[in-house]
């Protein structure tokens, strides 16, 4: 059995990528609005501006929900097993 939580085995190109290996959308899209929620977070905490504040969380509130789809939804196996 794999140990999911070995945090030295780590990689970010494994969170953008599906079970069959393909660089997967939604979990590009979701890194990217995490770090843009990351960033706005910071801008509302320099400037104290609680309307960025809430609106950030929210960005990376939708990021992760992206990439938690992305490792929900199960892979449909594309392959032809179909013999004659």
């Amino acid at each position: 059995m794999i140990n999911k939580t070995d945090i030295h085995k780590f990689s970010f190109p494994e969170m953008c990528s599906s079970a069959n290996g393909k660089t997967s959308g939604s979990g590009v899209a979701g890194l990217f609005v995490i770090f843009v929620g990351t960033i706005c977070f910071a801008i509302g905490t320099f400037k104290s501006e609680p309307n960025t504040l809430i609106q950030s969380l929210a960005l990376v509130t939708l990021g992760t929900s992206l990439i938690a789809i992305k490792k929900l939804n199960p892979t449909k196996d594309t392959t032809n097993t179909e013999e004659k």
